[in-house]
């Protein structure tokens, strides 16, 4: 037999917060990474040049092997 299921009811007034409350989940201390601000902001700077050069090599390195295969085409 297949068991009913019951819905959750996550809302941050509904009774599954008052349970987390309750095992103490609700008010966890969160991690803080000891970097500066500055820092991380600098880590974190988007850019394309890592994809745009790795997406070159790649299409470099396909038709490379490619001119290759043509090259030694029947010499096995």
């Amino acid at each position: 037999m297949a068991s009913a299921t019951i819905p959750r009811d996550y809302s941050l007034i509904g009774p599954e917060a008052q349970k987390a409350e309750e095992k103490g989940l609700a008010s966890a201390t969160w991690y803080a990474t000891p970097i500066p601000r500055k820092r991380m902001k600098e880590l974190m700077r988007r850019s394309d040049q890592p994809a745009i050069r790795d997406t070159a090599i790649w299409l470099g390195l396909l038709i490379l092997t490619g001119g290759f295969g043509v090259y030694f085409w029947g010499t096995w």
